[in-house]
């Protein structure tokens, strides 16, 4: 599968955001505080897979990636996350990129704020593609001069054009 079957526009945000903080010290935010704040991000990721028009049910897709998220962070650490899901709320494979400049949090396995969201859904019947995608980019994310390119990218045109440099 070529990225640029998959890979659109639409499904590139470059401002991701942490919504509204606690108003506390960072080092006084409670676990609920932490919960809501990456709610917040898991919100924009599934408005991202929603522009696909690939969505069946909205609520039911947001409650999957909250409930893959519960069980385990997909934040890998360097400032990455690749949140994944296999539903039946999604028509086919979806993959979307979203970018934070500052930095969310996202209970990165390192402790780091995460800059950038490599997002994967697909029905479970649905394999070969999300399979494909996720192995190329694991292989992506090894490489130390993505990072800054794709956080600096200035329009998603410009986010795609890095992207299927690195992986087509």
């Amino acid at each position: 599968m070529r990225l640029s079957q998959v890979l659109k526009e639409e499904t590139v945000n470059l401002n991701i955001t942490q919504g509204k903080l606690p108003d506390k010290p960072t080092e006084d935010y409670t676990n609920a505080d932490r919960w809501r704040m990456k709610e917040n991000v898991i919100r924009q990721i599934v408005e991202l897979v929603e522009h696909s028009g690939l969505v069946g049910n909205k609520k039911k897709l947001l409650l999957d990636f909250v409930n893959r998220e519960k069980r385990c962070t997909t934040a890998i650490g360097s400032g990455i996350a690749i949140p994944h899901i296999r539903t039946m709320q999604v028509r086919g494979f979806v993959f979307a990129i979203g970018i934070s400049k500052d930095g969310v949090y996202f209970a990165s396995m390192d402790g780091a704020p995460t800059h950038i969201f490599f997002i994967l859904a697909s029905p479970p019947y649905d394999d070969t593609d999300y399979l494909q995608i996720y192995r190329r980019i694991s292989e992506l994310v090894q490489n130390q001069n993505i990072f800054f390119e794709l956080t600096t990218a200035g329009t998603p045109g410009e986010l795609i054009r890095i992207v299927k440099d690195f992986l087509e």
